[in-house]
């Protein structure tokens, strides 16, 4: 049958079939054609209702070709489940007259077989272009579908298979680099111990090497490096009213050394137990112990020096970093503390012994001095005096013994004020209006200046006070025979309502404020003599117009 449609096709194009034969034999190639593909092909109208089919189509919906012309997809096997959603696609070539290709669709047909299907549908126009209908093709892809589904199973159960042998090489990796991890921890440890025994070595023989506090304070800071990674080291040491005060201290490049708070540590207390701050920001408690020498302070440590039951200072750490210390940390400052406590003593009484020896040379000096030359220029200021007043006929001999009689009393007065210098007891005995007066003797006595003295006496006035304004006026005296020039010097102290008032006065050259430095003529020494006793300092100067250096202390520093 095949064979003869062909030929008869053949016969048709060769225009040997004319009429109702040629017209069955075109439709008889039609079907062979259409029945020979493996698709289904299907063909609807404009109302969705089918117009023909071919084989492979026809046995899809279980029909005749012939018996699908006018039925549509609800009177289909596949009616309960997919008529709608063929219909839906069909709607939208209809409307849009565009094709829709690759379609994954389901057909459910009666035997509860479930088919894969991937169908095309395309619009059929008239000659005018007017969409009058659709073709479709639909293509049997279960068993494609069917291995896709495989192979993704296939592909996720060896993704699966892959993961869990990772996680096996994972975990055998981990412990082997774990029980690495711990051999190269343990030969870490015992190279740290050797290190840090070595370490400690090296820092006591360091510390115990000198009678220097100085020194024995330095050494110590070095061995805390050598021991611990910190950004400040610091040793502070109580004084004789147990008051924390900073001796010395090492800093790294970068850390904020200069706002060292020189207060140090106010609220430190007086405890021989190790302080560590692991987070100085949020250990409130730890904090109301030992706050940091520097706003960067993240973490602190800090021993206590003792010796014997005494507490002599301590020993800080410090590190930007919070909560940077650890417990071996402290113990190693301890260790150091404990070392540096012994030293620190032992200097401290050489130094004390040192001074001692020295005071009782300035004492023996002061003897000697008071005792011998003293009394030889007060023996010689007399008999000058005596000779120059006597009845001495010549002239020049006269000048000559009050000459004598001049350099004789200032000679005595710069020896008074030495005399004072070596007996510091004689200058906390002494009255403030004796000692500005003597001071003002011993300057008359080395310049030839005129000194207007004007000195009230005070009574009651602490020695702490009595002594800053001694030293105070005594180094501005000094700078006026230094710098300034003068003809005339003017020295007034009294009791103003604010407190005792020192005025310095010259009429020398005097200089421009703002171009000289702050501690240019021991500007900076006044001030924090005057500052130590709560008082201030005050600087009256330009060129050409002298100077006046006043010293204000406040009455309640005064007495």
């Amino acid at each position: 049958m095949s064979a003869d449609a062909v030929t008869l096709y053949a016969a048709l194009l060769r225009g040997e079939i004319t009429g109702d034969a040629a017209l069955k034999t075109a439709h008889r190639m039609l079907e062979l054609v259409m029945d020979s593909i493996p698709q289904a092909i299907f063909w609807k109208d404009i109302d969705r209702n089918y117009l023909g089919c071919n084989k492979v189509f026809a046995d899809l919906a279980e029909l005749e070709p012939g018996e699908l012309i006018g039925k549509n997809d609800l009177d289909m096997p596949w009616a309960d489940h997919e008529a709608v959603h063929f219909r839906d696609w069909d709607q939208i070539v209809i409307e849009s007259g565009k094709p829709q290709f690759g379609i994954s669709e389901r057909i459910h047909l009666r035997d509860g077989t479930v088919l894969r299907m991937e169908t095309n549908k395309v619009p059929l126009l008239d000659f005018d272009g007017v969409v009058v209908g659709i073709l479709g093709t639909a293509e049997d892809v279960s068993d494609r579908v069917r291995d896709e589904e495989e192979l993704r199973q296939n592909v996720e159960e060896l993704d699966e298979r892959v993961h869990l042998r990772t996680a096996e090489l994972s975990r055998a990796n981990h412990i082997l680099r774990r029980e690495v991890d711990e051999r190269v921890r343990l030969q870490a440890e015992e190279r740290q111990q050797r290190s840090y025994a070595e370490a400690m070595r090296e820092t006591a023989a360091a510390i115990s090497r000198s009678l220097d506090l100085d020194d024995v304070l330095d050494e110590t800071l070095v061995g805390v490096e050598r021991l611990m990674s910190h950004d400040l080291g610091a040793a502070i040491l109580l004084d004789d009213e147990n008051n924390p005060v900073l001796a010395h201290y090492r800093a790294q490049f970068g850390y904020g050394t200069s706002e060292i708070d020189l207060t140090l540590i106010a609220e430190l207390e007086k405890s021989d137990e190790t302080f560590l701050v692991v987070d100085i920001q949020s250990a409130e408690l730890e904090l109301a112990k030992c706050r940091g020498l520097c706003p960067e302070a993240g973490s602190v440590i800090v021993a206590p020096m003792t010796v014997g039951h005494q507490l002599i200072g301590y020993i800080v750490a410090e590190s930007a970093t919070r909560g940077f210390f650890s417990d071996i940390h402290a113990g190693r400052l301890q260790t150091v503390a404990d070392q540096a406590a012994a030293a620190i003593s032992n200097a401290r009484l050489y130094s004390r012994a040192a001074e001692l020896a020295a005071v009782d040379e300035r004492q023996r000096l002061a003897h000697d001095l008071h005792d011998s030359v003293s009394q030889t220029l007060w023996t010689a200021s007399l008999l000058s005096g005596s000779f120059s007043r006597g009845d001495i006929p010549d002239d020049d001999v006269r000048k000559k013994m009050q000459s004598i009689e001049v350099l004789t009393k200032g000679a005595l007065a710069e020896m008074r004020a030495l005399l004072l210098e070596l007996r510091p007891a004689a200058l906390e005995e002494a009255s403030l209006e004796d000692l500005m007066h003597q001071l003002v003797a011993a300057f008359e006595s080395h310049i030839a200046l005129k000194v207007n003295v004007g000195v009230s006496p005070i009574d009651s006035i602490s020695i702490e006070a009595k002594l800053a304004l001694y030293r105070i006026a005594q180094e501005a005296l000094n700078n006026v025979a230094r710098h300034a020039n003068a003809t005339e010097v003017s020295l007034v102290l009294a009791v103003r309502s604010r407190g005792v008032e020192l005025t310095v006065s010259d009429d020398g050259c005097g200089y421009q404020a703002d171009k000289v430095s702050s501690d240019h003529m021991g500007l900076a020494i006044m001030a924090e003599r005057a500052d130590k006793v709560g008082g201030t300092l005050e600087l009256e100067t330009s060129p050409g117009g002298g100077s006046t250096v006043r010293i204000r202390v406040p009455l309640g520093s005064a007495w």
